[in-house]
């Protein structure tokens, strides 16, 4: 057997319409000894070259002029070298569908991904790109962003994997020889060929636990009693870091049992979390998975081997598990179903016995009842976002993804997207996902005793479908793109208990937005109005904000443009000590701004931005890197970020959330009750986007300037955010 190591460098990520930039490969035989290779400049057919690739790989037009090769001239000699060999790389589906794309033919050719072997065999690593793979083990890898250099990477890459595969017991696989006779996965031959040869002790890589680097501020006595006595205290917040500090000082001083409800627990990574059965892994499940199945997809395969190992190192919770978006799915069929289970009954016991614990918002809702929760002193740190999931908590949401390949499924989402959907909207779908409110009271029995027939699964969302309670909230969700379809209700009586019970727990509630005298957000979303307000300056940011002149309308097609140009000019005069970070209003807006960034790069800056840098545990790998002025395109949260040099932060456009109907329909409710039609944009709108760009604002501990280019900044609500966002700032115009 030959083996062909390949990478390609590309003008873009669409194999469809984007070019082949370079194509390298080395072919060697099973020893790794090479037999031939290619390493040669494309010059583009299709999408041209930008300046961004420029500036990722090195290739200029200069270069593609002077030594780019037609792809006609090169597609022949490609066919022959490879020929009938195993090709070998990272991500290496992606070359693959470029290649046969333009006329390579390899539906023969075997193939091995890397980067799942690297998933399955280095279970203690925080990323799975070539880049800190070869850092970390001291590889060759001068020109990350060149083909070949990516090729003798994985060249070096290859044997260390094979390593790991030896020092992996079999034992880790359950089932092993039945479980890689119902795989076509062509790596499984190397795990029975070569699984289990060395000591297993050698396998294992600890993942390293991060300190933070500042010391927790001291709480005295009197102001601990002073907490201590309140049943709610209400404490205004800006810096993310100081916060998170200040609350772990108080819960470590306190003598009361606490639990800190957060939506990122990786803000507070040395207190023990409190899980939900769902993110828990039952391996029972897990043998089931492959047992109900006949031949195994490569997706499933190295998801179920992922499990496999992370399972045998004693791993029980999914954030040890590294899943893809698409893996989650999988992630349904092999965690835990319920707080009865023994697994889950041993963590409870456990965590009993400790002073402080972390839960995340959906955690408190969906275990309130037990003990562990409800009997301890509640710190929560984003309030906006806690008040957000529990109105949410008690919806329940049914999900027709998991029967798409079922033809009654599809002629019912057919039918129900022209009969309802359609309908309702007075219009064909659009592109865009769809989602609407099911009128009150009306039934949809035919839709109903079509969905039993997909599934007995769906008992529950026919039952609801044919005989809607009064008070019952009913909307349905589209999405064009997959053709996925989900059903969602609510009752308010639950929310409303849910409420309840949050306020017979003590807390201290950590706000982003000026509660004001009425405390109107607190009173109507968390049932809680009265309490103490501790202002707290050094937990707050302190600058200036700035309103450039000239801006252009949010609604005008030059909005974009001209936020991408406003954005590189300001990255342009930053240096080193003084990076930028950008908030925007959608992953979409994002994506759109850095294409344009792409096309015309900031000079003398590195842009990176998620979506667009490989995903946010590689692109904070690669900011721990930098050495020069940084712009990061930013929609994550991290403790990782406080630290880094940010000084300014710039608010492209306000973060309105997309349309939800439940919170339409409890703006309704509310209008019809109070006759006023703006309380609601009031007491909740405004509220969650002050605390969206205070959060996102926040993680960064250096934020010296805030820089607004949304024009919505002149109106009166847009006013009323900056100034409760960042309330120690002082704006300049």
């Amino acid at each position: 057997m030959n083996y062909c190591f390949l990478d390609l460098e590309t003008t873009g990520l669409e194999h469809e319409k984007d070019s082949i930039l370079e194509v390298s490969f080395i072919v060697t035989d099973e020893n790794l000894q090479e037999i031939s290779r290619v390493d040669e400049i494309i010059i583009p057919e299709k999408t041209p070259l930008i300046p961004f690739v420029t500036q990722l790989t090195g290739i200029t037009p200069e270069l593609v002029e002077a030594e780019g090769k037609q792809w006609s001239d090169m597609k022949n000699e490609v066919i022959s070298k490879i020929g009938d060999a195993t090709i070998i790389g990272h991500n290496i589906d992606f070359d693959i569908r470029f290649l046969q794309e333009n006329g390579v033919a390899l539906e023969k050719n075997k193939r091995i991904d890397t980067h799942e072997l690297a998933r399955i065999l280095l279970p203690g690593d925080e990323s799975f790109s070539l880049e800190a793979i070869t850092q970390r083990f001291d590889l060759s890898h001068e020109d990350a962003h060149r083909a070949m250099s990516d090729v003798k990477a994985c060249i070096g890459l290859w044997p260390i994997l094979l390593e790991k595969l030896k020092e992996l017991p079999r034992e880790a696989i359950p089932n092993f020889e039945a479980f890689f006779k119902q795989t076509d996965w062509e790596a499984g031959k190397l795990f029975l060929e070569f699984c289990g040869q060395k000591d297993a002790s050698q396998f294992v890589k600890e993942t390293e636990e991060r300190v933070s680097k500042k010391e927790l501020p001291e709480i005295n006595d009197e102001e601990l009693s002073a907490l201590e006595q309140e049943h709610t205290t209400f404490v205004p917040i800006g810096n993310t870091g100081e916060s998170v500090r200040w609350l772990t000082s108080v819960a470590k001083k306190s003598t009361k049992k606490t639990l800190i409800v957060a939506p990122e627990l990786s803000f507070f990574p040395n207190i023990s979390q409190v899980p939900t059965p769902s993110v828990l892994f039952d391996p029972e499940r897990h043998l089931e998975f492959f047992e109900k199945r006949g031949t195994m997809n490569d997706l499933e395969t190295t998801f179920w081997l992922q499990c496999a190992v992370r399972h045998w190192l004693g791993h029980r919770g999914v954030s040890f598990f590294n899943l893809y978006l698409h893996q989650r799915d999988y992630w349904r069929e092999v965690c835990i179903e319920s707080v009865e289970h023994p697994i889950f009954q041993d963590i409870i016991h456990e965590r009993e016995q400790q002073k402080t614990l972390v839960c995340t918002p959906a955690a408190w809702a969906e275990l309130v009842d037990l003990p562990l929760i409800k009997d301890r002193w509640l710190f929560v740190s984003e309030t906006e976002v806690f008040a957000e999931k529990l109105l949410f908590a008690e919806s329940t949401t049914a999900s027709l993804q998991p029967f798409l390949e079922k033809t009654e499924t599809q002629f019912f989402v057919a039918g129900f997207v022209r009969e309802v959907i359609e309908k309702e909207l007075g219009r064909a779908i659009s592109t865009f996902p769809e989602r609407i409110l099911l009128r009150s009271g009306k039934n949809y029995t035919e839709f109903a005793d079509a969905l039993r027939t997909i599934s007995e699964s769906f008992e529950e969302v026919a039952q609801w479908l044919e005989n809607p309670e009064s008070n019952l909230v009913r909307w349905v969700s589209y999405f064009p793109a997959t053709g996925a379809l989900t059903f969602s209700s609510w009752k308010p009586e639950n929310w409303r208990n849910l409420q309840q019970k949050f306020n017979e727990q003590q807390a201290i509630l950590c706000l982003r937005h000026n509660g004001g005298e009425s405390n109107a957000f607190c009173r109507v979303f968390l049932g809680r109005q009265e309490g103490v307000f501790l202002e707290k300056e050094e937990l707050q940011l302190h600058g200036k904000i700035v309103i450039p002149t000239g801006l252009v309308s949010s609604k005008s097609p030059e909005f974009t443009p001209f936020c991408a140009q406003m954005i590189a000019k300001l990255a342009e005069e930053r240096d080193e000590k003084n990076w930028v970070a950008t908030g925007f209003s959608s992953l979409a807006t994002l994506k759109n701004v850095g294409l344009l960034l792409k096309e015309n790069p900031p000079k003398n800056c590195v842009v990176l931005g998620e979506k667009l840098a490989g995903g946010d545990t590689k692109m904070i790998g690669q900011l721990r890197l930098q050495k020069q002025a940084t712009l990061l395109l930013q929609k994550i949260q991290s403790p990782e970020l406080e630290d880094l040099p940010f000084t300014t932060f710039v608010i492209q456009k306000f973060p309105f959330a997309p349309p939800q109907p439940l919170l339409n329909h409890v703006e309704s409710e509310w209008v019809k009750k109070s006759g006023e039609k703006y309380i609601f944009f009031n007491n909740w709108t405004v509220p969650t986007i002050t605390a969206r760009l205070s959060r996102a604002a926040g993680q960064f501990g250096n934020i010296e300037t805030v820089i607004v280019i949304d024009p919505a900044e002149t109106s009166t609500w847009g006013k009323t955010v900056l100034k409760n966002a960042f309330p120690h700032f002082h704006t300049i115009k």
